[in-house]
């Protein structure tokens, strides 16, 4: 493993992760916004986005929508504030834009939740110890909970054996539809703030894989769609 990437590095890293398993996991309140914008996030990301193409439009809408919730929150103008809470219904709850936050909608033929992708995913978990906490309200296969589990693996940054796990999961699991569920929402949605943090979080994610592709000498094999799913049906045929 490259000496230039330190455990601090990988707490930070996995702290980023944690913040965007929040925003994609729940919905927004005053205290959030107003400790993102203190941190000045989108720049506080502990891997820079800025040299990445074509994200600096994205850091500048993450950045001014951030900039005009917090003032909301500060004065008190619920309009802005209830558009929010509407927009991570409609993201994230109600799929009024037609896509899901659950990985199985995108591997599943017939676009189901909870189906094989699921399962091999809570079998990951298990060898964890970890869990859903309320599987009624989110799957394990859903975008939260899938960074929060690579938060806790990759805060233990000297275990080469979980950093491969991240990045193998990355591969077969969270990069396979993440770019296809964050570019749908940026182009469906009303609000800038959820539009450009999603797009944020697919490309610190792809980030995070290269860098992992780096120090663990274990290039990107990220699976295609038939890939994922005749992986999948093998998978369940040893049951």
């Amino acid at each position: 493993m490259s000496q230039e990437y330190s455990v601090d590095l990988f707490k930070e890293i996995a702290f980023d992760l944690k913040i965007f398993a929040r925003l994609n996991g729940m919905e927004l309140d005053e205290e959030v916004i107003l400790n993102l914008d203190k941190a000045e996030f989108p720049d506080s990301l502990v891997i820079s986005l800025k040299d990445k193409e074509d994200m600096n439009e994205i850091l500048q809408m993450a950045t001014k929508s951030l900039k005009e919730l917090s003032d909301a929150y500060k004065n008190n103008n619920t309009n802005l504030i209830d558009l929010a809470a509407a927009e991570f219904a409609a993201i994230y709850l109600n799929k009024k834009y037609d896509v899901s936050p659950d990985e199985s909608v995108w591997l599943d033929e017939g676009g189901l939740v909870r189906q094989a992708s699921m399962i091999n995913i809570q079998e990951i978990y298990s060898k964890y110890n970890l869990k859903s906490a309320n599987w009624q309200n989110r799957s394990e296969d859903n975008l939260s909970l899938q960074l929060e589990f690579l938060a806790h693996l990759i805060e233990n940054g000297k275990n080469p054996e979980n950093l491969i796990e991240v990045a193998e999961f990355m591969d077969s699991h969270l990069l396979i539809w993440l770019k296809d569920f964050a570019v749908a929402i940026f182009n469906r949605c009303e609000s800038e703030f959820y539009a450009s943090m999603l797009i944020l979080t697919y490309v610190y994610c792809d980030s995070l894989r290269d860098i992992l592709a780096e120090i663990l000498d274990k290039p990107k094999k990220i699976l295609s769609v038939d890939e994922a799913v005749h992986k999948l049906s093998k998978s369940n045929k040893k049951c």
